[in-house]
């Protein structure tokens, strides 16, 4: 697995793990329509190359999807 290219380093991963589900505050007030649900979530959008053994490669979602 490779995590970056020739322009530098992915900057876009982010762990989560919660026991419980979290309604997370908005930043402007506005009332949050999503809550964090409970368990092990990995986020990886951006620069990430993985095996693929059948010899098709999703096209990676551009930042802010």
């Amino acid at each position: 697995m490779t995590a970056g290219d020739a322009s530098g380093p992915s900057r876009d991963f982010w762990v989560s793990l919660l026991k419980t589900t979290v309604q997370f505050p908005t930043t402007n007030g506005a009332p949050a329509t999503d809550a964090a649900q409970a368990g092990v979530w990995l986020n990886w959008r951006d620069k990430l190359q993985a095996l693929n053994t059948s010899g098709l490669v999703p096209a990676n979602l551009p930042k802010g999807r």
